[in-house]
């Protein structure tokens, strides 16, 4: 049976495959960073040690620059994760010791995201942009007004950004 989906702030993670989404959007994440976010999300809070990163990465038969590799797959997370060293909201450093996941980690199993992909709500507002000017303008109190709101509920009111925004 394949590893729970973790889901993390906006964040849904599925180890099995490596694969890591932001409000249902891929997010590119190369293979090693991939498995240190499993090995770190499987124990949310706690210490993972650079030496249990270095066996469950590399093995012993494996010879690495280790350091270099390591420091390589956390930069690649935190910037997948969009995170910084100086105020980490997921990834803590423990100098010279490991690192530390501290977001909180919801466990679940694969499925649906309960979110609107968002390539779906954009275009729904393209079209209404197209459709709702013209043809619906005469009656704000339409079917056109409450998709508008339907669309502001899911994608602003919910905390996600504008994709189309730019920011």
């Amino acid at each position: 049976m394949p590893p729970p989906v973790r889901r993390f702030g906006p964040f849904e993670f599925h180890p099995a495959s490596g694969e890591l989404f932001r409000s249902g959007v891929r997010v590119e994440l190369q293979n090693q960073p991939a498995r240190v976010l499993e090995l770190l999300t499987r124990r949310p809070g706690e210490l993972v040690t650079r030496k249990e990163l270095r066996e469950a990465l590399w093995g012993g038969g494996t010879y690495v620059d280790f350091d270099r590799s390591l420091n390589f797959c956390i930069r690649r997370m935190r910037v997948a994760l969009g995170d910084s060293t100086r105020s980490p909201r997921y990834l803590e450093t423990l100098p010279r010791r490991g690192y530390r996941f501290v977001a909180p980690v919801a466990v679940g199993r694969k499925g649906r995201s309960y979110r609107v992909p968002v390539l779906r709500l954009t275009a729904a507002a393209f079209v209404l942009g197209l459709l709702g000017g013209a043809a619906l303008a005469d009656d704000q109190s339409s079917f056109h007004r409450r998709v508008v709101d339907w669309l502001h509920d899911k994608m602003i009111a919910s905390g996600e950004r504008c994709p189309w925004a730019g920011g």
